[in-house]
């Protein structure tokens, strides 16, 4: 031992101030309160109260939770459906606008330079007018009286030379 120190270490048990005396209590109350602490009768422990009503409400509270989000994920389903369903009534109309755009386009060109489809149309349908006009024309029938009278005619001749060369 140099100069009152031992090379061992040694544990010695802390020093008792004032304070820790007072806030220990005596062995004699430690062991009485034990005694009252055994003697006493605890309460019943209750396992639906503890265990099986917490876990019941949670498994309900997670069976509200799966059903409200079916509902939200068919919800989103159907809006996405009807979206997209809509969605190709659009496009399909606005394609349609663009090309019927396009076709008019067209044929302003068409008109500008004289080819127009409709110009031929147009056309026909006056020489059909005009036809129909020059048929219902009285000359026309007349015409066409002349021709059927030629045409009858004919007919009597070739049966009149063929009765003459039997």
């Amino acid at each position: 031992m140099l100069g009152g120190f031992s090379s061992s270490p040694r544990l010695s048990p802390p020093l008792q101030t004032p304070q820790s005396a007072q806030s220990r209590p005596s062995t004699s109350m430690n062991e009485r309160s034990l005694i009252e602490v055994l003697s006493e009768s605890f309460p019943q422990f209750d396992h639906r109260k503890e265990i099986v009503e917490p876990f019941t409400d949670e498994t309900n509270h997670e069976q509200t939770f799966k059903e409200e989000l079916c509902d939200m994920l068919l919800a989103s389903l159907i809006e996405a459906s009807a979206w997209s369903t809509a969605r190709l009534k659009q496009d399909n109309a606005v394609a349609a606008e663009r090309f019927e755009q396009r076709i008019s386009q067209i044929m302003d060109v068409e008109k500008e330079q004289g080819m127009s489809p409709l110009t031929f149309l147009s056309l026909s349908v006056d020489i059909g007018l005009l036809l129909v006009w020059l048929l219902s024309s009285p000359t026309e029938k007349t015409r066409e009286r002349l021709n059927d009278f030629i045409t009858r005619l004919k007919n009597a001749i070739i049966a009149l030379t063929d009765s003459l060369l039997i």
